[in-house]
């Protein structure tokens, strides 16, 4: 009797890769336009991969293009074998935007403390038509208000303007027909001022009209 012996490296995660459900284009490996717009923090999906055990302590990597920095999300440690799920912050996609990021994860295994990593997931992150730089702040020293200011080139009177604020809390006011040709000013209520005075925050904008909106 001939008997023939395969032997396979069942513990390889190189055959497995994370995948972003909030990618709606190019079969869920583009982030679009109104992907991005819509998210405040990007979904990442681990699957179970061969011999996930509990005490397995999984986190999630994100490459951008600074090569040299890596976002890691919090690790997170197996219960059971069961499909898990991570975080990836605004302002880490919006800061690739028009770029490919390479997105894997990393398995350290309890048994030996050897990490292990997946294979690469490409995500697109699509670009947008128009240059918009960082919204900046003007602080009124006499009342001690807080304004977002807007400028990028090309405005015109047919654009909307809409910014969002991202804080302990949310604050997203309706957009703004545009009315300046120079600048766009809108007030950050004091009362947001003050529950994130301390803290990091993020402010973005967007712009479009009605029906489409470039971020």
């Amino acid at each position: 009797m001939n008997v023939n012996i395969i032997s396979k490296n069942a513990s390889s995660l190189s055959n497995y890769m994370p995948s972003v459900p909030d990618a709606t284009g190019n079969q869920g490996t583009l982030l679009t336009e109104d992907d991005y717009y819509r998210l405040d923090q990007l979904t990442i999906s681990v699957l179970v991969y061969d011999n996930m055990a509990p005490g397995h302590i999984v986190r999630v990597l994100w490459k951008g293009r600074r090569k040299d920095i890596v976002y890691k999300t919090a690790p997170q440690t197996v219960n059971t074998a069961a499909p898990m799920t991570f975080h990836i912050p605004r302002m880490e996609f919006i800061d690739n935007i028009g770029d490919t990021v390479k997105v894997l994860f990393s398995v350290e295994r309890a048994e030996n403390n050897i990490v292990e990593f997946s294979g690469v997931f490409h995500l697109s992150i699509k670009g947008q038509s128009l240059d918009l730089p960082a919204p900046t702040l003007e602080y009124n020293y006499g009342d001690g208000s807080i304004k977002v200011i807007v400028s990028y080139p090309g405005m015109t009177a047919e654009q909307t303007v809409e910014v969002r604020l991202i804080g302990k809390t949310m604050y997203q006011p309706d957009y703004i027909v545009v009315n300046n040709l120079q600048r766009m000013v809108f007030d950050i209520p004091n009362d947001w001022v003050e529950e994130n005075r301390g803290r990091p925050v993020l402010i973005d904008y967007a712009v479009g009209d009605i029906n489409k909106i470039s971020k």
